[in-house]
């Protein structure tokens, strides 16, 4: 009777009813996370009532929810033979989870009818199957991501593997690499591709790699250990001789000094880390931890000034809203732009010029046409709306299309830039 309520539980944790903090409390017998500190079962609560071991625990273990129900629990429990389990709890935890949605999901309906469509054929299938998805990408895209998503550590990927293939028959490592293999399989097939998509298979393979480097530091084997500190040291020299090539030929900093000093400060320390690793594996196996400590704490520190605002569109919104505030239209050639115009600014009538992207489907509705202009009409819309009030237009410069649709702008009014943001403002005209 306790292993079918713990495969219940399971279930439903895989299926995102259930809390995996609730999950761990009762396993290891710790305070009910909601009925304890701030009544979150949360990875921070957590911290607060059971302590940082079953907090980790339970961020991670939140990172795993999404796939797992269909591509991993279903051929797991079947390789067991568990399948009258997994059809009897697992069609009662559906069951619980449709009764819990179904109110919501009709809401959503009767509100918008077109929403379920889109949500399941636009953003689900045809993002998966369609010629023209967004974000199309080869189908080995997901395997060198895999391999630098696993940096410091990226140099003891083979033993893991390898180690998993000799193990193959073990329960836990076949669970662990269908929770890899599966959803990296099934995301490969899928031709719109995002690196994002691949996160629920990091936290298996770094398990799969955990369990190599115990296994090869209590057997004393440094093989794979100086493998994977002379790979950290090579990157730090390569990202070394990267900067200095770069701030020679085309400066990445200018006059940012301190900024400079700790990139500099990173990539030292990922040096000494693969260094000490590579000389003493089995003393200092946990050098790239603290290579990572410092990349994480430095890093975003350290990103140079064009960079930050190329990337942030909002923090140059910013520095000009008093110019902003008074402009009656806005048009923009891009979504992140155009993103935070309407954020900083509280309003949602802004203006795509010559883009669509993922506002394709909404655009395509005749109610809304208008919200974009291609670049044959820019010069007829700037007149009209010209007439109506001044306007602000925020362009994202990265290519020659770009720059001719900034060519095709009236030359009178204010101008402003910063890296590839261009804000101009066209002052009213009359008619």
């Amino acid at each position: 009777m306790e292993s079918m309520v713990w495969l219940l539980a399971i279930l439903a944790y895989l299926l995102g009813s259930l809390s995996f903090a609730v999950l761990l409390s009762r396993w290891f017998g710790t305070q009910d996370p909601r009925a304890s500190g701030s009544g979150n079962p949360g990875a921070t609560n957590m911290l607060r009532v059971a302590g940082k071991k079953l907090a980790i625990l339970t961020l991670l273990g939140d990172v795993g929810k999404g796939l797992l129900p269909v591509l991993v629990a279903l051929p797991y429990m079947l390789w067991q033979r568990r399948w009258r389990e997994l059809l009897g709890y697992g069609a009662l935890a559906v069951l619980a989870a449709l009764l819990v949605c179904l109110p919501w999901a009709l809401a959503v309906h009767a509100r918008e009818a077109d929403y379920w469509r889109f949500f399941f054929w636009h953003e689900h299938i045809r993002r998966f199957a369609g010629e023209d998805a967004q974000h199309s990408r080869p189908w080995w895209f997901y395997l060198p991501l895999l391999a630098v998503a696993c940096l410091p550590w990226s140099g003891l990927l083979p033993s893991a593997l390898r180690q998993a293939w000799h193990e193959r028959r073990q329960a836990p490592v076949v669970f662990l690499a269908l929770w890899l293999l599966l959803p990296l399989a099934f995301f490969s097939l899928s031709r719109g591709k995002l690196p994002t998509y691949i996160m629920p298979c990091l936290l298996p393979l770094a398990l799969l790699m955990g369990h190599a480097l115990v296994q090869r530091l209590r057997l004393g084997n440094s093989v794979a250990l100086r493998g994977n500190g002379l790979l950290n040291l090579g990157l730090a020299l390569l990202a070394l001789a990267a900067l200095a090539y770069l701030q020679l030929r085309k400066p990445v900093y200018q006059e940012e000094p301190f900024e400079l000093f700790l990139v500099l400060l990173v990539i030292g320390a990922w040096a000494a880390a693969g260094l000490a690793q590579w000389r003493y594996p089995l003393r200092a196996w946990a050098a790239p931890l603290l290579a990572s400590w410092v990349l994480i704490a430095l890093l975003p520190a350290a990103m140079p000034n064009h960079v930050v605002q190329n990337k942030t569109p909002d923090l140059f919104v910013a520095e000009h809203l008093d110019e902003l505030t008074g402009a009656r239209h806005l048009l923009s050639n891009d979504l992140g732009a155009a993103s935070a115009l309407a954020w900083r600014l509280r309003r949602s009538d802004v203006t795509l010029y010559d883009t669509r992207g993922e506002l394709k489907y909404g655009l395509s509705y005749p109610e809304h046409s208008q919200r974009s202009v291609p670049l044959a009409d820019i010069r007829q819309w700037l007149w009209r709306a010209r007439q109506d009030g001044s306007i602000a237009v925020l362009l994202r410069i990265n290519s020659a299309s770009d720059r001719y649709q900034l060519a095709l702008l009236p030359g009178d009014g204010e101008r402003y830039r910063n890296g590839n943001l261009v804000l101009a403002i066209l002052p009213q005209v009359r008619p």
